[in-house]
């Protein structure tokens, strides 16, 4: 049975001792399927191309600084670029004009501030102008609209109108299904908390989809929107397990109700009190009151689980090249009040003000140095070289036994197989058959790092019996 395993790929380019993000010197050139999503960064040093010929399918917005207006222009109408988290001003185009007041009820939906609307919030005739003049010059948005001061309700009327008329224009511009709009890449989901109800409960949410509990946006004011994402925002290590299963059922849920879904994916944990994150620069290293990085094995079971289940993958933060490790000057006063730094053979805290890898200004923002970009961009191409092979053909859960204990016999039910899974902290284990090729896909959150051996049946019979350790995705083809 052909396979790639992410622990068996050698980066020869690799250069540890500099810890460079450097993936797209990496991997081989390869272009993802056409409808799935999959975004790093690219980072100061590398062209677009290089990384576009390597699997991404977008640039960000953000990252394009460099790039010649002419390049960005063709990029954005080739379809080839993000707009990554504009917040509600920038969505509607428009500025701060009032007072930096709150108005108006939470639960009601009319909470809003002053500062964006000092006469109140749009109505739905609005809306629809902001939507019939705002930027569509992007292929894919996923926006940030429910927190800090400019926060509104998703249910606001202006909401409604605004992505009518915007979708429309984004059909007209890049075609029917061609483009992708989520309203927030966090808050706004249509999919429980998995982890707060029962297993009869998530296998009944696929059953009658219209008794979930956000069921409203898709009826109602998000109706235009085509996109959800999952969170792969992390917090305490014990509760990691938790995003695999939660974006798997996330995504398929998505496809019940004919969404598109992505894993949005921060490189850095959301919480860790008490932890700084040491950066060894040369001689001297600097600990930084940081998010601390995300675990490289996570970042690869949720690659797998946005390709696999949904629709793509789309990380924030993901540092690409940068041949110069230096920091705003601007951000490390703004954000990382406390840190330090250490000369080699010294004991005596020095000041991050006197960081000697400082920019000076704000030309380097915040720089995500961890090894989990370059197992995600490892992941999107084994995923690539396997079950990307057989894309479009006909996904089911497979019968499956561990160490030759009991098999797993799947009722290929809804979903079934996937809620059991979830709730049993059992392996997911599907096969995806095409041309006479399956692909295989197996991941077990929950495993311990012991060697087990597992077979799975596939879908035309055939036994496939492999090893296994650890929680990274292992996917496979077989008849190649």
């Amino acid at each position: 049975m052909g396979q790639v395993d992410i622990f068996k790929i050698e980066p020869d380019a690799y250069y540890a001792a500099k810890q460079i993000v450097q993936w797209a010197e990496i991997v081989p050139e390869w272009n993802m399927p056409a409808g799935k999503i999959f975004v790093l960064g690219k980072g100061r040093d590398w062209v677009p191309n290089q990384v576009l010929k390597r699997g991404m399918t977008q640039i960000q917005h953000n990252d394009l600084s460099g790039v010649s207006e002419a390049d960005i222009t063709a990029l954005k109408n080739a379809g080839k670029t993000y707009h990554s988290v504009p917040i509600t001003p920038e969505l509607l185009g428009i500025g701060a004009t009032g007072p930096n007041e709150w108005v108006g009820d939470y639960a009601a939906g009319t909470l809003h501030n002053k500062l964006y609307f000092p006469n109140g919030l749009p109505t739905y005739e609005q809306g629809l102008a902001y939507g019939q003049n705002c930027d569509i010059s992007h292929k894919i948005t996923i926006g940030e609209t429910m927190e800090n001061n400019h926060y509104t309700s998703p249910n606001a009327a202006f909401w409604a109108g605004y992505y009518e008329a915007k979708s429309a224009r984004l059909t007209a511009r890049f075609g029917a299904g061609n483009w992708a709009m989520a309203h927030d890449y966090l808050f706004a989901s249509v999919a429980p908390s998995w982890s707060d109800i029962s297993e009869a409960q998530a296998k009944a949410y696929f059953r009658n989809p219209a008794t979930l509990p956000n069921y409203n946006f898709i009826t109602g004011t998000l109706k235009d929107t085509n996109m959800f994402t999952g969170s792969g925002y992390l917090g305490m290590p014990d509760r990691d397990k938790r995003y695999v299963y939660d974006n798997a059922l996330s995504a398929r849920l998505c496809k019940r109700i004919g969404k598109k879904f992505v894993n949005y994916f921060d490189p850095e944990r959301e919480s860790m009190p008490n932890m700084l994150t040491a950066n060894i620069v040369g001689p001297n290293t600097l600990y930084l009151h940081n998010k601390m990085p995300s675990p490289s094995p996570i970042a690869a079971g949720l690659v797998s689980v946005g390709l696999h289940f949904g629709d793509g993958f789309v990380t924030w933060n993901g540092a690409g090249k940068v041949t110069n490790k230096k920091w705003s000057t601007y951000w490390m006063q703004q954000l990382f009040g406390g840190s330090y730094w250490v000369k080699q053979g010294e004991t005596m805290h020095r000041s991050s003000d006197s960081w000697p890898n400082l920019s000076g200004d704000q030309s380097y923002t915040v720089v995500n140095w961890g090894s989990c970009i370059d197992f995600a961009a490892f992941a999107a191409y084994q995923w690539y070289a396997t079950l990307g092979q057989v894309e479009g053909g006909v996904t089911k859960a497979a019968r499956y036994r561990i160490n030759g204990g009991p098999w797993y016999n799947p009722v290929n039910t809804f979903e079934d197989d996937l809620c059991y899974a979830k709730y049993n902290q059992a392996p997911i284990v599907e096969t995806k058959l095409k041309d006479g090729k399956e692909g295989l896909y197996f991941i077990d959150p929950c495993s311990q790092n012991n060697k087990k051996i597992v077979d799975v049946i596939g879908q035309t019979g055939q036994q496939h019996t492999f090893e296994a350790c650890g929680n990274t995705p292992h996917l496979a083809l077989a008849n190649a």
